[in-house]
Order: C-alpha cells, then structure tokens, then sequence
C-alpha cells in the first residue's frame, strides 16, 4: 500500500538526512531524483592536508670567509663555529702557518669529514690563505705568478650539480695601493674571461664603511670595471670597518644572501650561501672486533681444546700454521670482524654545559658593545671571549688526555690517537704491490717527486700547486 505525498513533503526530504526517512523509500526517492545526496567534505579534508603538506627544501651550500690570525691557536673555536654554521667550504686568511710545518698542523686543525689545501707565507712569519672544504668535493688548484702585494690561492671546486672557481685573498696592510690595485687587475684580466663562476673572498684591508675614502673608492671603481659586486654591508673588524670582502658577477647568480656573525678574531666571519645544493658528507668502511664482549671463560675454554695444545705438532711450519690458523678461528668466532658504513661528520665531543654557559655570556657582551659601541664594553667583551677560549681549550685538553687514559696497554691505539691530534698520516712500510717490477716503479717515483721538490721549493716563481691535505677523521669516528 502506497502513500501519497504532497509537493512540500516531497521536497523537504531533500533537507533531511538519509537515516530520517526507512531505507526503501530513500532509495526510491534517490532514483527518481527528488533526494540527493549531500556533497561530503572528503575531498575538501584531503585538500587541506595537501595544502598542510610541508615541503622541507634541500640545504644550500654556504661559503663561510674567515680570518683566523693563527689557526693552529684556534682549533677548538674553528670545530665550534663549524658546528654552529655548518659551512661546506671555509676561506681562511692569516693562517700563519709555515712551509715546513703547515701540512702537519693544517691536517690536526681541519674537522672530521674535511680536506684542506693551502698557501702558507714563504719569507716571513704571518699571513697565509687556505681553503677547508667537504672530502667529497673535487679540487683543483691554479698556478699564477707570485705576487708582491698580495697573497693567493686558486682552486676549483667541483660538487654536484656545480663547479666553482673559489679565490681567497689577503692583502697585507703594508702594501702598496697602487702596486696592489695593479697586480689585481691584471689577475682580473685573466679571470673574468673564463666561463667560471667564480667568487673572490678574503681580507682586503682597506677601509670600507658607509662612505669609502678615496683609496678604497678607487679600488672598488676597479672592480666594477670587471664587473664584479662587493657584497658584504655590514662592519667586518673590531673598527667599524668593513676589510672582509665577497666579489661576484651579478649575471653568475651564484650567492643568494651574506651575513656577518659574531667575532672570531679581532674579525667576524662573513657566511656566504649560495645557490646550490650542499654537497653531502663523506662516508668511510670501517672494521672492527668488540673485543670487550668476549666471554673470557667460554675463551679459555676453547683455547684449552685446540690441536696446538692438545696436539701440538713436531714440525715448524705445521705448528706455525696451527698456531695462526688456530688464533684465527677463535677470535672469529668470540669476536667476529663488524664493518659498517659511518659519515664522517665534525664533532666536537669536548663541549660541555660549561662552555655553552661562557658563550652566552660573551654572545651578551658582544650585544651590549656593538649596540653601544663604548670602549669599556669592549674590554668587557674581549675579557669574556678569552674566557671563553680558554674553558675551550681546557676542555679539549682534558678530553684528549681522558682519551689516552683509555689507551692504556695498547700501543697501537695509543699511536693511531697521537697520529690523529697531531695530523700525521700514516704510511705503509712496503708498497702495496704484486709484483717486483711495480714495487720498483713506485719507489723510483717516490725518489723523482722528492728531487724535483727539493729542486723546486722554495725559490720558485710559480706558486706550485699543493695536494689537499686529507684530514683524519678524528672527531667521533672509531679508530
């Protein structure tokens, strides 16, 4: 039996829910259109997570220009600022090291999973230009005359997706301007006709403020010439002026922003990003035994059961074998060989609560002088960075020597930790060859780089170009 419905029921039942009404009669009312269905906010729901959906960019690779005044004084501040800025590539001016000692001590300054190449001052003590750049970036150092107003290093950079030609400067403040603006240009002259791009950093030390004086103005004139840009606006030195300086063509489109942080020297570094992608870290094999996890009464066990204690042999080389073959079979089963896959990243395990503490307190110091700019704050802030500095270095050295504590009965550790603090790489006795005739072709090179390099250095003309110093990995990777 069927009801009959006026207009107004009917065309009310399309406001109604679906469950007001008995399933059968929704279902007719469905089909002959008068009840529709209600649009759900699914796709709406699916919109909006979507829209919330966030997109993490990759991390651009960053430049960061540095002058140290001796690095080798500030190896625990140079882990800490690369801590904190994670730069890929760092340009350091007045290194201070010297030609004898430089590769040693560069090796022992640089931070796990870094690679250095530098120029170190011939003649006298101080200056010196490096470069400390990710393993995994290609470099190629460039040749160019010496120089008598200012120092240099050339290199190549080559990462994924981009290559780069990176020159770092310093420029000595007793320098002739003229002979200075002279020799650049004529190094300009050779550059800018390459299809490079190519950033030029380093410690110009010229006066550069607000308004330039005429030597600095005419310098920067120069530059324009080539069409190059200077970069950094903000003061560089402990003066107010700006003598740390970033150069590029505007059509390279190579850096994105700079910016200057707080003081690592009397200057401050300038963080240059750039617009590319940061090439990854480097990653090493490495093989061990966790020796400390061998049952010692499971171990002697089986040492009383082997065939050189139960039957040992009367021949030499059969009781060597057993011997070796038998050692062999034990420690792998007690403590098999684990390789694993690690990214050499920089560490610095000596930071404590302490130090954090300290450079808060000089990170408040150095607010309080750069607002007010009194000479009183500036004292204040300098006695709070040597306090700083100094807790740092006490910390570093009481990890280090915690560290040889824990070497205590093994040699062979204790030498491998010594050769990593100091930068000195280890090398084979023996050359790893299969055959006589190889062996003898390696040891003749060896003989030939050593004569031309002591026929070579260092009163050549040429700045020679130097290997990259691979730095141990030595900060958080197990030996």
């Amino acid at each position: 039996m069927f009801r009959r419905y006026s207009r107004e029921e009917l065309m009310s039942f399309n406001r109604l829910a679906p469950p007001s009404i008995p399933h059968s009669r929704f279902i007719r009312l469905r089909l002959s259109g008068l009840c529709l269905f209600r649009p759900t906010k699914r796709p709406n729901k699916r919109r909006r997570r979507t829209d919330q959906k966030q997109h993490h960019p990759l991390p651009t690779a960053k430049l960061c220009l540095l002058n140290a005044r001796s690095i080798v004084n500030k190896i625990e501040a140079l882990n800490e600022l690369v801590l904190d800025t994670q730069p890929d590539i760092l340009a350091i001016t007045e290194t201070w090291l010297t030609p004898t000692n430089g590769d040693r001590e560069l090796a022992a300054c640089c931070p796990s999973g870094f690679s250095a190449v530098h120029q170190p001052r011939a003649s006298r003590r101080g200056g010196g230009v490096a470069v400390i750049f990710k393993s995994t970036i290609s470099v190629r150092r460039h040749s160019h005359p010496t120089f008598i107003s200012f120092e240099l290093i050339d290199c190549s950079l080559s990462f994924h997706p981009i290559a780069i030609r990176l020159l770092v400067v310093y420029r000595p403040p007793a320098s002739s301007h003229s002979v200075f603006r002279d020799e650049f240009s004529s190094l300009l002259e050779q550059i800018t006709l390459t299809n490079e791009k190519f950033p030029i950093v380093g410690d110009f030390n010229l006066s550069i403020r607000d308004k330039p004086d005429d030597t600095a103005q005419q310098f920067l004139d120069s530059t324009e010439v080539f069409g190059l840009s200077q970069l950094v606006t903000s003061a560089t030195h402990e003066g107010g002026s700006i003598l740390d300086l970033v150069f590029t063509r505007p059509s390279d489109v190579l850096v994105r922003d700079t910016s200057v942080l707080g003081f690592f020297s009397d200057h401050r570094p300038v963080l240059v990003s750039l617009s590319c992608r940061s090439p990854r870290f480097p990653s090493a094999t490495i093989s061990f035994r966790r020796l400390r996890g061998i049952d010692s009464g499971a171990f002697v066990h089986d040492i009383e059961r082997l065939n050189l204690i139960t039957d040992p042999s009367d021949a030499l080389d059969c009781l060597v074998a057993q011997y070796n073959d038998g050692l062999r079979s034990l420690i792998d089963k007690h403590a098999p060989v684990v390789t694993k896959n690690v990214v050499l990243r920089p560490s610095a395990p000596w930071i404590t609560e302490a130090t954090r503490l300290t450079k808060r307190a000089k990170r408040r110091a150095e607010r309080t002088w750069l607002k007010r700019r009194l000479t009183v704050h500036l004292e204040l802030y300098r006695d709070k960075r040597r306090q700083h500095n100094y807790l740092l270095a006490s910390e570093r050295t009481s990890y280090v020597s915690a560290k040889v504590a824990d070497c205590r009965g093994d040699s062979r550790k204790l030498f491998s930790l010594v050769n990593s603090r100091m930068g000195t790489q280890t090398t084979r006795a023996a050359p790893n060859t299969v055959s006589d005739a190889a062996a003898a072709a390696e040891l003749a090179n060896f003989f030939e780089t050593k004569v031309w390099l002591s026929g070579n250095f260092p009163g050549n003309q040429m700045s020679q170009p130097r290997s990259p110093i691979r730095c141990r990995a030595h900060n958080g990777v197990p030996g």
